[in-house]
């Protein structure tokens, strides 16, 4: 049975993963982004971090609006850029 999408489902943003890589200081760092449609109608801004091989740490942060939620995804990716975490390259 294949399943279909509804019209009036929201559609999703796209995850983001971002890499810290600091050889001199022995560090190797990924920050994971994405957000998500809660099954009771909230949207959570879901964010995953820790050394690159490890399980690493998580937090969710729940909002009302898909607009509050990208929002606050974009803020949190802004301030990761700045600390020098860029999106992994492919070799």
């Amino acid at each position: 049975m294949a399943l279909e999408m509804r019209a009036d489902w929201p559609k999703m943003p796209r995850p983001i993963y971002l890499e810290r890589i600091d050889v001199p200081r022995r560090m190797a760092r990924f920050y994971a982004i994405r957000v998500e449609l809660t099954l009771f109608g909230d949207w959570a801004v879901i964010c995953h971090w820790g050394r690159i091989g490890a399980r690493g740490q998580y937090n969710e942060r729940w909002l009302s609006t898909q607009a509050e939620a990208c929002e606050a995804r974009d803020r949190q990716l802004t301030r990761k850029m700045r600390r020098g975490y860029m999106a992994p390259t492919v070799n």
